[in-house]
């Protein structure tokens, strides 16, 4: 079985949040989170996806305005 657009696959994904204030308390930023994946596919059952999410204002950390988070993905099927 192949994947339409062929073995691997280019990723972009585009999320705003606001943060509940009736959980979280009041005056919390938006957040905003760009993320870029790349899915390999390695052999006919394993794929391999590396990615990058960038934040900016993380609603959470009131101490900086851009974080940056690393991810690494492997699957394997039948």
């Amino acid at each position: 079985m192949h994947n339409i657009m062929g073995p691997n696959t280019l990723g972009v994904g585009l999320n705003w949040n606001r943060p509940s204030e009736s959980t979280f308390g009041q005056k919390l930023r938006d957040q905003y989170v760009s993320e870029i994946f790349y899915k390999f596919k390695l052999t006919h059952h394993t794929e391999l996806t590396p990615s990058v999410q960038l934040v900016a204002n993380p609603a959470l950390n009131m101490n900086t305005d851009f974080t940056s988070v690393f991810g690494l993905r492997f699957r394997a099927f039948l």
